[in-house]
């Protein structure tokens, strides 16, 4: 870190019970541009207040649903084909089977890719929401289409 921004931080700190985000140490009085209690170097910089975390929730518990409905009939359709040789037949299986792999890969994908998702647009973080619970509930939906037909 230069030094004038050594001398920002050590100034913002100068008064102030800031914690260390890595350790919690009170970092008042601080005279360097590292923790003393952890030694990870520190830096001051502007971020949002409340970062829009929502519509990430939103999304991931939209594909969490999903993912919980497909996994949950998927083992009591094979538990009842297994003990009583009734079942639904291999082709009602197939939403399932999609759809864990689908939901499943985006939940995944949310949860490695956290920060790139908070940072885009409002308009597409709310598409991303609507894409993930229609493919949510959609594939049980389409199971028990299936299931209904036969």
């Amino acid at each position: 870190m230069d030094d004038d921004a050594s001398i920002q931080l050590q100034r913002f700190v100068a008064d102030r019970d800031e914690l260390c985000p890595a350790c919690r140490y009170n970092l008042r009085a601080l005279r360097s541009d590292r923790c003393p209690e952890c030694g990870l170097p520190l830096r001051l910089r502007v971020s949002l207040s409340e970062p829009a975390w929502g519509t990430y929730l939103a999304s991931l518990v939209g594909l969490s649903v999903g993912l919980g409905f497909c996994a949950i009939l998927l083992l009591y359709g094979a538990v009842a084909t297994f003990f009583s040789g009734f079942g639904p037949g291999l082709i009602t299986f197939v939403p399932l089977i999609a759809g864990s792999l689908v939901c499943g890969g985006g939940v995944a994908w949310l949860l490695r890719r956290r920060r790139r998702f908070v940072a885009l647009r409002l308009e597409n973080r709310r598409t991303v929401v609507a894409a993930a619970w229609v493919l949510g509930v959609g594939f049980p939906i389409v199971f028990f289409v299936l299931i209904d037909a036969r």
